[in-house]
């Protein structure tokens, strides 16, 4: 166990890291999934997908950021900031906020859309007579 928080919480891991090309593809999905994100949010007009999903592309953008920032101090052998529990941190709170997305969308975004549908072919009835 002594050894495992060690090799956890050493401040400086090394910058023996097998995973720098699958770790800079992975940043480079997520700026991608960034700019999908911000150009399917400006043409599509549902407000149910502004109100859920309005904020990912900054999200995308955010987490690969941070990502690229843990990768970077790892391969520069930055103490503290390299180190492997910073990274599983990252992965982890990536982790959670992708799976919550995924919950909203198969729960409350299709809650949503399927009110503002129907608010929006609702019958209108007039007063005029004709």
């Amino acid at each position: 166990m002594n050894n495992f928080l060690k090799y956890l919480f050493s401040p400086v891991p090394g910058t023996k890291f097998a995973f720098y090309t699958e770790s800079l593809i992975f940043i480079g999905i997520l700026v991608l999934a960034a700019i999908i994100f911000s150009v399917i949010a400006k043409k599509y007009k549902n407000s149910a997908f502004k109100k859920h999903f309005g904020g990912t592309s900054n999200k995308f953008l955010l987490f690969a950021l941070f990502f690229g920032l843990v990768i970077f101090s790892r391969y520069e052998n930055i103490a503290f900031f390299g180190m492997r529990f910073m990274m599983y941190i990252v992965l982890g709170i990536f982790a959670y906020w992708a799976i919550r997305q995924i919950y909203v969308f198969f729960t409350k975004y299709k809650e949503d859309s399927k009110k503002i549908s129907e608010v929006i072919n609702a019958p209108k009835y007039s007063t005029k007579k004709r």
